[in-house]
């Protein structure tokens, strides 16, 4: 599901919530404006898209184009939308006068269709299929066409790159980058200016690239369990598949030291750096809302969804400690799952089996309790209510009718971690029904109902 994000223009919302399928091309059209506005004098133009980042959308333009699902549809419009900027800068005559950088800040999600193949890893890890990015960089008759560095670079370069072109000057704080122009234009023996590159997942640190050598870093399982330290030859192993870390010890010992240089500036974990810069901090934050809008905004209790829809995160029901209410009007032609929420821990769901509705409560690893009818749904539509008690009673109706009671011992007691979904269950499954249990019939819409706090 989507979280109701607000679309802003500077500080002030302009709409909320927004349809995150509108947003690739809006940006494209804001981006547009400004160079043409702009085409005068120097600009900086930054378009950090929201595409490909999860949840995917893609325009309606783009949608069921492509061979790779939401995913491959909204990279095709984030390839539309770079072809436009270039188109435009050509047409302006400024493509000889404007650089243009293209990169991204980690690598695909494990999820959604993305893939970092043929590096090892996903958005949230420090291999390389977590870290490592393309980078291209477009600037007719100054970057050479075709030309490809394989010197390791950060996104904090560009800052002092850019400085140097646009012959400006910066501040006396610390830069943590440095000027690459030289493997931008492609000098002959350009090097990387970087001795070392640290991989931090948050606050740890996690690995350090030296040259062509990568050593991801002893540490500990959750069960205390050590895991060694493991070296790569990153120019011959990019997939990160031959630990080397046995045949060259003198290797692993220079990269613990790069490393434990880096804990001494920059920390690691709960050790402080001695060159870590404190956070900027909001001292009264204020909420951005649109003019007559409340904070914070009214809980929403009432949830219809339509078949085959998916929500989750803040934007399914908050059914944990509350009572709450399922009502389904369909057609059932067959067995399987109305609606699913949760999985094996916490979770509940509407369910047909052998012909018979049934409601489905889960409070626990070894707490599953089902309440079911013994008479099966009419033919044709009908209304299926289950209602979970503020006292454990369940209620199960058809009708207006109830069909089946039980007890649980108690409500939820948590909101379910996995998504809401209609006519399946999506992730683990909250009851002991089969994998495949997607219903069979027709679902008009699912409604879920929570009582007030």
């Amino acid at each position: 599901g989507d979280p109701p994000l607000p679309l802003l223009r500077n500080e002030t919302v302009i709409e909320a919530p927004v349809g995150q399928d509108t947003l690739t091309k809006r940006y494209t059209e804001e981006a547009l404006q400004f160079i043409r506005k702009h085409k005068t004098q120097p600009f900086f133009l930054y378009l950090p898209h929201s595409m490909v980042h999860n949840p995917v959308h893609a325009s309606d333009a783009f949608r069921g184009k492509s061979a790779n699902g939401r995913y491959g549809d909204a990279v095709e419009e984030i390839d539309w939308s770079t072809g436009q900027i270039l188109h435009e800068l050509r047409e302006l005559g400024l493509a000889e006068h404007t650089m243009v950088v293209f990169t991204s800040d980690n690598g695909a999600h494990s999820r959604f269709g993305g893939s970092n193949l043929p590096l090892s890893g996903y958005k949230g890890s420090t291999m390389e299929g977590g870290m490592r990015e393309p980078c291209l960089v477009w600037w007719p008759g100054h970057v050479p066409a075709g030309t490809v560095c394989g010197e390791l670079c950060i996104t904090m370069d560009l800052l002092p790159t850019f400085a140097r072109l646009a012959d400006a000057k910066l501040s006396g704080s610390r830069l943590d980058g440095r000027d690459i122009w030289d493997l931008m234009r492609g000098a002959a023996n350009a090097k990387t200016p970087h001795e070392a590159f640290y991989y931090y997942r948050g606050r740890n640190l996690e690995a350090v690239r030296s040259g062509r050598w990568k050593l991801h870093l002893p540490r500990k399982t959750r069960k205390g369990k050590v895991v060694p330290a493991k070296l790569f030859d990153l120019q011959e192993d990019i997939a990160e598949k031959r630990d080397l870390a046995a045949a060259q010890p003198e290797q692993v010992k220079r990269l613990l030291a790069l490393a434990e240089r880096a804990r001494t500036d920059l920390g690691d974990g709960q050790q402080q750096g001695d060159g870590q810069r404190s956070a900027a901090l909001v001292v009264t934050p204020a909420p951005l809302l649109l003019p007559g809008a409340k904070w914070p905004p009214e809980e929403k209790l009432v949830f219809r969804l339509k078949p085959s829809q998916e929500v989750s995160g803040k934007a399914a029901p908050n059914v944990g400690k509350r009572p709450f209410t399922v009502e389904a009007h369909l057609v059932a032609t067959g067995d399987g799952v109305v609606l699913a929420h949760g999985g094996l821990k916490v979770g509940y769901a509407l369910i047909v089996q052998n012909g018979c509705p049934a409601f489905v409560v889960r409070r626990d690893w070894e707490e599953i309790a089902t309440i079911e009818a013994e008479q099966p749904l009419p033919e044709g539509t009908c209304q299926v209510r289950a209602e979970l008690q503020a006292n454990g009673k369940v209620v199960l109706s058809v009708d207006g009718q109830p069909v089946a009671k039980g007890k649980v011992k108690g409500l939820l007691p948590g909101q379910p971690a996995e998504p809401c979904s209609v006519g399946k269950d999506a992730k683990m499954r909250v009851g002991d029904y089969p994998e495949t249990f997607a219903f069979q019939g027709r679902i008009q819409y699912v409604e879920i109902k929570l009582d007030k706090r």
